[in-house]
């Protein structure tokens, strides 16, 4: 009788202690699954601001002065700033079309007459308006002046392309006549320097109808 009556209770014994320490077990798993949750969620949290606050390199990147601003510079920022910048190389490749046209024999008046009046048209136009944005008359004109500025640039650009390709023209015209060679290495160099010209108005062209377009 006593055998098994200690028997029973040491197996009540067990059976009492399991339960519990399947539940305490149960709770220690349970912890350490939450706190690894929780340490996750920490370092997903701090990469996420860690990535929303690191600047990319475009970000880092200043803006253009013709994006960030939709007025003209004045004063000394003009040989800043872009594109007003290109009015000095307008200015030098400009003269130089019109002094290399001018000192060559002009074999076709009316082709070389409207290259001249292109060169000579665009050369005052870009020294004006140099004049007027460094001397600040534009400062309160606003809007006005931005368009006329894109206005201006748009129809240089067609002007010169025109008088570019009818210097080539007659530059091409030219190539067979030896005794015309000096003249002929002349219109060649004009040709190269009109072109260049063309370039530089067409991109001042584009800047300023975006900067137009933007004020």
């Amino acid at each position: 009788m006593t055998c098994s009556y200690g028997l029973q209770t040491k197996s009540r014994k067990k059976e009492g202690k399991e339960p519990g320490q399947e539940g305490e077990e149960r709770g220690r798993k349970e912890s350490r699954k939450g706190g690894r949750e929780r340490g996750r969620g920490e370092e997903a949290a701090f990469s996420s601001e860690e990535q929303s606050g690191r600047e990319t390199p475009c970000q880092r990147l200043p803006m253009s002065s013709s994006t960030s601003t939709s007025t003209l510079p004045s004063g000394l920022a003009v040989l800043t700033t872009f594109p007003d910048v290109l009015f000095i190389p307008e200015i030098i490749f400009g003269g130089l079309v019109w002094i290399l046209v001018a000192s060559s024999k002009v074999q076709f008046p009316m082709l070389q007459g409207w290259v001249m009046f292109v060169s000579v048209f665009c050369f005052v136009m870009s020294i004006s308006l140099l004049c007027l944005y460094l001397c600040g008359a534009h400062s309160s004109g606003g809007s006005c002046w931005v368009a006329l500025d894109a206005f201006c640039h748009s129809t240089a650009a067609l002007f010169y392309l025109s008088a570019a390709v009818l210097e080539a023209f007659v530059t091409y015209a030219i190539r067979d006549n030896f005794s015309w060679a000096q003249e002929y290495r002349e219109n060649i160099a004009a040709v190269v320097f009109a072109f260049v010209a063309t370039l530089l108005y067409v991109i001042h062209e584009v800047f300023s109808l975006l900067r137009w377009k933007s004020s």
